[in-house]
């Protein structure tokens, strides 16, 4: 599958558009975003809104604390990539290490992420039965 990365003004958004903005575009066009968080405390960055949701769990917001940081080395590595490849200076012994340190960043974000699913899940079907008992 070809990869082709294209730039906000491509895509007819502005550079200010709101992380909100920017996600919903990338989803419904089926596209990845590789980016930084670029408004990591604004009232409508994505950090804030899951910050939000998850406030009435201290393990939930410690994972987010926990992953973050993966997450940030992993897209500068993604970044890095991005970076030889535009410049034509990827070399395959680059490919193979940006390709193993990218697998083993991976193999410590999976398992948060999937902890931080479950949790939520198990919040999600608490809620619901809740809400159940309540109407009936």
């Amino acid at each position: 599958m070809p990869i082709r990365f294209v730039g906000f003004e491509e895509v007819g958004l502005l550079e200010s558009s709101s992380d909100r903005l920017v996600w919903q575009f990338a989803q419904s066009n089926q596209m990845i975003i590789l980016t930084a968080n670029r408004n990591v405390k604004g009232d409508d960055s994505l950090e804030t809104e899951v910050r939000q949701l998850t406030i009435d769990n201290s393990v939930q917001q410690q994972r987010l604390s926990d992953v973050e940081p993966l997450i940030a080395e992993r897209l500068a590595l993604l970044q890095q990539f991005v970076d030889l490849v535009r410049q034509n200076k990827l070399m395959q012994t680059d490919r193979d290490n940006i390709s193993k340190q990218n697998f083993l960043l991976q193999q410590k974000i999976e398992p948060r992420l999937y902890a931080m699913d479950q949790t939520e899940r198990t919040l999600l079907r608490q809620r619901t039965d809740t809400t159940d008992r309540t109407v009936q």
